[in-house]
């Protein structure tokens, strides 16, 4: 059977696990053995005593991290408005890895107040694997959400903005970005090269003013790159849709 690490309390404060039947976090764990429940004061203590299958939950508070996930588990916050990060999210070296309900600011902006001088808030090399990322917040970052080469991602329900660039993929074989809020990045929203995947229902406006190169704006497809593009609001931005030298379609976006 396949455990849960379970986080009791934010910032490394120690607080006894809860008595066998109780809830924690709104969560039921009655179907779960005790014995199948592990807890932990920090989120990378539980990652890495986690093993393939797993999941680490993290309830609500802000925690000070930067996480390497290195292994085919879950790692769930509770609401990218509750779970909240500060540092960095590192996912390599897995077969298939689920990271959600986390909000990510950059350290550096935290700490003095700059932006963009860390340079991903997620970063996933993907090396053939498969990575979902849902309802995660980035923000402050060079890159939100940077993915590469992964065999297939599914990034939804995302929000990324006040990043460089909102959501950046290279060389994933089959992305999906969908039902995405991406806003106020000042290159670009979603930019995508040597990819091919879907990117569809997500908003985005207020992206590109921070630039005047060719790959500013909304959503920019790159050279090699063939993604279908649809069903997206596309409104406010320095830039729409800019597809020089891909070879991707566009249908249905309102822009």
């Amino acid at each position: 059977m396949n455990r849960v690490f379970l986080l009791l309390v934010p910032l490394a404060m120690a607080c006894a696990p809860e008595a066998p039947g109780e809830r924690s976090l709104d969560r039921d764990w009655d179907a779960l053995p005790v014995s199948d429940i592990i807890v932990f004061t920090t989120i990378q203590d539980a990652i890495d005593s986690a093993s393939s299958g797993d999941t680490v939950t993290i309830p609500a508070g802000t925690y000070y991290e930067d996480l390497n996930i290195d292994k085919s588990i879950t790692v769930a916050g509770v609401g990218q408005g509750e779970t909240l990060l500060v540092g960095t999210v590192d996912i390599t070296g897995m077969t298939e890895t689920t990271l959600s309900g986390i909000g990510i600011t950059s350290p550096t902006f935290v700490s003095d107040g700059t932006w963009y001088t860390t340079e991903a808030g997620v970063y996933v090399d993907g090396d053939g694997g498969i990575v979902h990322v849902r309802d995660v917040g980035v923000q402050y970052f060079e890159y939100g959400i940077y993915s590469i080469g992964s065999a297939y991602s599914v990034i939804g329900e995302v929000t990324a903005a006040y990043n460089e660039y909102g959501i950046y993929t290279e060389y994933d074989m089959g992305h999906t970005i969908q039902n995405s809020l991406v806003h106020s990045n000042a290159i670009s929203g979603i930019r995508s090269t040597y990819s091919t995947g879907t990117i569809a229902h997500n908003t985005l406006w207020g992206n590109g003013f921070g630039s005047t190169g060719s790959t500013a704006g909304a959503i920019g497809l790159g050279s090699g790159d063939s993604t279908q593009v649809l069903n997206n609001v596309v409104t406010s931005n320095d830039y729409g849709l800019n597809c020089s030298g891909s070879t991707s379609s566009t249908s249905h976006n309102l822009v």
